[in-house]
């Protein structure tokens, strides 16, 4: 309504001057609405496929974090980092929301995976929703655009950083997934991958230890060994999880890390506790457990093949709160002259 009101004062303003020319504003016009065209046909496109029915999109709830897969008949190709604008009339009748995309394939896929943080208006909506339909599984239907956003190219890179903070881990699955990938099929040189994450809650970090677990045992699968997840949390111990995974207390040090990546001292730090193995991504409950007969010292812990070596060029991407972004902008300043790349991804949670 204000949009209206404020074009229909312009357009009485500019009616108002004598010998005022419309060619500009019609050209103008004429090319919005031919934008328009295209992008609505495009949406119409992507959404709708004749003979198929609307797209469908089913919500759950796991441990207080809403995991959403909508489904659609046109086969979308979509690249780690984009989002999708979600529209669920049943919802929410006048507002949709961007969601970044968790899910990624080398082949155009017919369903994405969403995880989607709970929050007021259009996601407390939706949390509702998935009160009522996780028992039921009843799908509802919705609309999308997209996918929206940039992909960083992650090829060409000798180790890759990927620094998240709280649902920021999320954009970062893809980008895990794209990297094995391309390793797999040996179209990309990386040696070693390192995600930091860092400020998550339980509850996320139990939602999302499925797809964790998945990566990690794609890794031992594969027998690249490179891939290691640091993991800090408010928890008073240090414990190394699956051999590629350690639990740490506290907050990371950005400046420690991006300094033993440079170096290739990527041996796991265990300077304040004891390290706990286990074979799992590490659940809710296992924060307060501390198992010593598994106990095991700095020495027996399993590196990476690559550690002690420095990289070549080197990735960092991020998607973190703004003290963590600012840091690593800081650092990163003096690692320039030795191929160092800081890329901050479209979606940084607050």
């Amino acid at each position: 309504m204000f949009a209206i009101s404020v074009v229909f004062a312009t357009s009485k303003h500019l009616m108002s001057i004598k010998d005022f020319t419309w060619t500009a504003l019609i050209i103008y016009g004429c090319v919005v609405l031919a934008l328009a065209i295209i992008y609505t046909g495009l949406t119409l496109y992507r959404n709708k496929k004749w003979g198929y029915q609307w797209p469908r999109i089913l919500v759950r709830l796991d441990n207080e974090v809403i995991l959403a897969t909508i489904s659609f008949s046109r086969p979308l190709t979509v690249e780690p980092g984009q989002y999708l604008n979600l529209w669920v009339p049943s919802v929410s009748l006048l507002s949709s929301h961007p969601f970044i995309i968790a899910s990624w394939s080398s082949n155009p896929q017919k369903s994405l995976d969403l995880v989607i943080q709970p929050r007021s208006g259009f996601t407390r909506r939706l949390y509702r929703r998935a009160e009522m339909d996780s028992a039921q599984h009843v799908a509802s239907r919705a609309f999308f655009s997209g996918p929206h956003g940039h992909c960083v190219p992650t090829r060409g890179f000798d180790c890759v950083l990927l620094f998240a903070t709280g649902f920021g881990v999320v954009p970062m699955l893809p980008y895990l997934k794209q990297l094995f990938h391309n390793y797999k099929e040996r179209k990309s040189h990386t040696k070693r991958i390192h995600l930091i994450w860092q400020g998550q809650t339980i509850h996320l970090r139990q939602a999302l230890k499925p797809v964790i677990d998945a990566i990690l045992y794609e890794d031992r699968a594969q027998r690249s060994y490179i891939l290691r997840i640091s993991v800090y949390t408010e928890t008073d111990m240090q414990r190394e999880v699956h051999g590629r995974c350690t639990l740490y207390p506290g907050k990371a040090d950005v400046q420690s890390i991006v300094e033993n990546e440079a170096t290739g001292n990527v041996a796991p730090s265990t300077s304040r506790m004891p390290a706990i193995r286990e074979e799992h991504f590490p659940s809710a409950s296992s924060d307060s457990k501390v198992d010593t007969a598994h106990l095991v010292t700095s020495d027996k812990l399993q590196g990476s093949p690559n550690a002690g070596v420095a990289p070549g060029r080197t990735l960092i991407l991020v998607s973190a709160e703004g003290g963590v972004r600012d840091s690593l902008r800081r650092v990163v300043r003096s690692y320039l002259h030795r191929n160092f790349e800081l890329r901050e991804l479209d979606y940084q949670p607050d």
